[in-house]
């Protein structure tokens, strides 16, 4: 069974109260971030190489400092929250400065994304 997806925009207000919550609300399991592709290396995100396809891990505050100084391309956020293992993939492509666009799924605990991976 597929996993129903929840989509939306946040302003950066709405970035911040979103990792608020995560951080408070939740059991965070492994953040993972992609910086931009026009990122230097002593810039880029902990983590993440300068332009590196593939994902690091880091902190929400890492998420946090990427997205405000624009240097982030795309970050999940994997928890747990109410007996549920929770993905959020923020995007900031088209979204506005701070910002990002969302996307939400509930992830049965068999197919969690691991570090890994």
């Amino acid at each position: 069974m597929i996993s129903p997806l929840y989509e939306g925009s946040l302003d950066a207000d709405g970035v911040a109260a979103l990792l608020r919550d995560i951080e408070v609300c939740t059991e965070l399991v492994e953040v993972r971030i992609r910086a931009q592709a026009t990122t230097l290396s002593s810039e880029a995100p902990h983590g993440v190489a300068a332009g590196s396809p593939g994902a690091g891990s880091a902190s929400l505050a890492a998420v946090a400092e990427a997205l405000t100084q624009g240097r982030l391309a795309a970050a999940q956020l994997v928890y747990r929250h109410d007996g549920a293992l929770w993905v959020d993939t923020l995007m900031t492509r088209g979204a506005q400065p701070g910002g990002a666009r969302v996307v939400r799924s509930r992830t049965p605990e068999d197919e969690a994304p691991c570090a890994g991976q």
